[in-house]
């Protein structure tokens, strides 16, 4: 059968929780439900941001539609209209492709009675483009994902070594001073906390036992990175199943909480759900903030305890 090409409209905060949440599903309003049932696996969605009138990528639709009020994929709405998705061609904000650079080429922008009539059309998603309309408008996004390919592997091919030392070094310096934190921390709290604790297969960031000596640590801290948490997890998973300890999961490269927890959440829906209950999440800026309050008041804190 032919391909149907479709609009599918983000705004910069609904595409970025889009990609969060692993590209894989798209979504609309419910009273969008009709138009919705016409889409057929093979399709192509053509992503679109509003308030700045681009375009963003092609989406193939991977199923028909099926609906979903409960997964949380966006903050603000639900979008229970949704399908399975994958990405073809993907822009980003800065090489995203001004609707008007085509407007010579689209029939949308044909015959209009007003200047701005055309942008009646990308008011509501979904909505079908004529076919000459998505091929037009699919190509040109694709030579425009090459374009940002061709650049990117440029850009790799000649690497700016002092960037990259320096980017390695910061990020190496937090995941150590979180580390320092988190033990100072159990030691003020009179655990017995020590870093790199070895437990193969793995190499645990910091645990605390109630006492040294003991085999089983009371708490296992992993920090990790927000691009690679799967790892992190499924050391926090082990933990579980040999210790039963307190876990805890400590994000750096994201200070929103609210962005944490969504990137988070297809995670302990699925492969980790084992853990989804047992893992207290945290971010840097909160290790940094309770650590400092504990060391100012450190003398206070042990009195406390030995009451």
């Amino acid at each position: 059968m032919t391909r149907q090409y479709w609009l599918d409209l983000f705004t910069v905060k609904t595409w970025e929780e889009f990609l969060m949440n692993g590209a894989a599903v798209t979504g609309f309003r419910e009273r969008r439900l009709n138009t919705a049932k016409r889409i057929r696996p093979g399709d192509y969605f053509i992503c679109y941001l509003t308030r700045q009138s681009k375009l963003l990528g092609v989406l193939e639709a991977l199923s028909g539609y099926y609906f979903d009020d409960k997964t949380r994929i966006w903050e603000d709405t639900i979008f229970p209209v949704r399908f399975k998705v994958r990405p073809v061609y993907q822009l980003d904000l800065k090489t995203a492709i001004p609707i008007l650079s085509l407007k010579d080429r689209l029939s949308i922008f044909e015959n209009l009675k007003s200047p701005k009539r055309w942008s009646g059309f990308f008011r509501g998603s979904p909505a079908k483009f004529t076919p000459e309309d998505g091929e037009v408008i699919v190509s040109a996004i694709e030579e425009a994902a090459k374009h940002r390919t061709a650049n990117e592997q440029e850009r790799i091919k000649e690497p700016k070594l002092e960037y990259v030392a320096v980017a390695k070094v910061k990020e190496e310096k937090i995941h150590d001073t979180l580390k320092r934190q988190i033990k100072e921390l159990g030691e003020i709290l009179g655990r017995y906390a020590k870093e790199e604790y070895a437990s193969p297969p793995y190499l645990y960031d910091v645990v605390w036992k109630e006492i040294e000596g003991l085999p089983r640590p009371s708490h296992v801290f992993e920090v990790q990175d927000k691009g690679a948490v799967d790892s992190a997890l499924a050391k926090l998973q082990h933990a579980r199943d040999m210790w039963r300890p307190r876990l805890f999961l400590v994000v750096t490269g994201e200070r929103d909480r609210r962005k944490v927890d969504m990137l988070l959440e297809p995670f302990l829906r699925g492969t980790f759900h084992g853990i989804r209950r047992d893992t207290t999440v945290l971010t840097a800026e909160t290790i940094a903030q309770i650590h400092q309050a504990l060391s100012t008041h450190r003398e206070l804190v042990k009195q406390f305890l030995e009451i």
